[in-house]
This record gives C-alpha cells, sequence and structure tokens, in this order.
C-alpha cells in the first residue's frame, strides 16, 4: 500500500492523561477506553496539526511490520532481557514453595506479584515519583512501584508494575510460573470469580490499595482488581483483566501498557 492510498485519520479529541491517546469520536462519558481505570472525564477537543505537520495515516499492517523490522535497533526503545543459562557448577537453590488455588483448569498464584528483579538478576527500575514513572513510559522501561508509595502495603498485598516487565515475562514471573496470556483468559470466559479473590477484598478491606495511570498518577481500587496478561496488542496498549468484588466473570480489556497494575501468575502445563 502507498501512502498516497493510506486513510487519513482525523482525530478530534485528545486524552488528557496521555496525549498519545487520539481519537476520532468521543465516548459518550468523555472517559478515555484505554486508560479505563480513570473515574473521570479525558477527552478533550484536539487541535488538528498544521499545513506544515502532516495528519497521521493509517499504514498496512504488514506494511507496518516490514518497516519495523529494517529500523536499526535502538537501546533507548523497549528494554528487552534475556534469560542467562544457568552454569551447572552452581547449586541449586532449595525452591520455596508459593502458596496457590485453583480456579478454572488452572492453578494460580494465591498471592500477588512482588519481586523487584527479574530470574536473571537484572534490576527493575523501582519508581518512586509520577515524573519518573512517565520517563519510563517515554524509554519503554520496565518498572515497578509500590501502591500508593507505601512499601508496607506493597510487601504484603503485592507490587504495580507497566507492561514493559511483562514483555519479560519469561523472567519477571517465578520458575515454573508465567503470567496468564489471553488465551488462558478465555479459557475463564464466564466463570463466577468470588473465591478468585475473596480472601484477597477480606484481607484488604481497611486498605488503601490503587493502580496507577500511565503519566504516574493514582486511581484507588475501590472494588476491583487489575492485572496485566502476556498478551501485548499495538504499538501503546496491551491486554490486561479485572476481576470485581462480589464474583462477577473477569472483564478483559486493552489499556496502555504504562499503566501501573498488578499480577497474578498461573502454574506452567
Amino acid at each position: 500500500m502507498n501512502m498516497s492510498e493510506s486513510k487519513q485519520i482525523k482525530y478530534n479529541f485528545q486524552c488528557t492523561n496521555n496525549p498519545e491517546h487520539l481519537f476520532e469520536e468521543a465516548t459518550g462519558d468523555f472517559w478515555c477506553p484505554i486508560c479505563d481505570i480513570s473515574s473521570k472525564p479525558m477527552l478533550i477537543a484536539y487541535s488538528q496539526p498544521t499545513d506544515n505537520s502532516p495528519i497521521v495515516e493509517s499504514e498496512d499492517v504488514e506494511e507496518k511490520k516490514d518497516k519495523d523490522a529494517k529500523k536499526p535497533e535502538n537501546t533507548d526503545s523497549i528494554v528487552e532481557l534475556r534469560p542467562v543459562e544457568k552454569s551447572p557448577s552452581i547449586e541449586t537453590e532449595k525452591k520455596v514453595e508459593i502458596p496457590s488455588i485453583n480456579f478454572g483448569h488452572r492453578i494460580w498464584m494465591k498471592e500477588f506479584l512482588n519481586v523487584t528483579t527479574f530470574s536473571n538478576g537484572e534490576p527493575i527500575l523501582h519508581v518512586e515519583k509520577p515524573e519518573d514513572w512517565a520517563k519510563a513510559k517515554e524509554m519503554r522501561t520496565p518498572a515497578w512501584c509500590y501502591p500508593g508509595f507505601n512499601s508496607v502495603i506493597g510487601d504484603k498485598h503485592g507490587l504495580l508494575y507497566n507492561f514493559y516487565s511483562v514483555v519479560n515475562h519469561q523472567i519477571l514471573a517465578p520458575e515454573g510460573w508465567d503470567i496468564p496470556n489471553l488465551d488462558d483468559l478465555m479459557e475463564l470466559e464466564g466463570l463466577e470469580t468470588g473465591q478468585f479473590l475473596a480472601e484477597h477484598f477480606e484481607k484488604t478491606q481497611s486498605v488503601d490499595l490503587c493502580h496507577r495511570l500511565a503519566m504516574g498518577t493514582y486511581v484507588e481500587a475501590s472494588d476491583k482488581r487489575f492485572f496485566w496478561s502476556a498478551t501485548s496488542n499495538i504499538v501503546y496498549t496491551a491486554f490486561a483483566f479485572s476481576v470485581k468484588n462480589g464474583g462477577a466473570p473477569i472483564a478483559v480489556s486493552q489499556f496502555d501498557k504504562s499503566a501501573g497494575f498488578f499480577i497474578r501468575c498461573i502454574k506452567k502445563k
């Protein structure tokens, strides 16, 4: 497909939380469908590019893949790690038994993930300031943070990660575990989630848990918990799922990869 044949997209609305989120039409409540964890309207009128700035044009997916494949590697983009092979001379450490529950046809980790390094020893960036979280978004850097900057809550109930950490899910999850992908989540379609988080919600009734928006601000978790899947969608979005207190079925949606969500692992088959 030639660029001259590409469909020109005229964007009319822009997200105030993340300027990269542009839309042709606004949702009825003016919420950003990508920053869906927010509880307030975000879309504002978008100023069209001037004559000196070309309108963004959509490209054929295969053509974009070919272009991306020809681009030189940029070490400042997504930080992708590779597992380090263990030396046979190193004695294997005693495995720690991880509490688990059965849900659907799979075994799930009972608690939320709470690791600050990949299994190859590489540290994951610990972010403490909103501007640093936004910078991690810009650089597509794996990052984690405490919910609400509260280490006591994070150590006890789990950490928040951006999706750039999940890109390396094979060395983010503990040995023998993985982060569920979209196919795994589809197996849970229609199942009530009462037991899935019942004990967690009971423990956190008086705890100020929260999630994080792409630009670094926190959003109260209330009666929902959001978790990353291991499935990417497009350049800046990936699939995540939410579980609501009370046993409603899980809801799968796509979100900005820089949002801060919890992670719950499944046992490898």
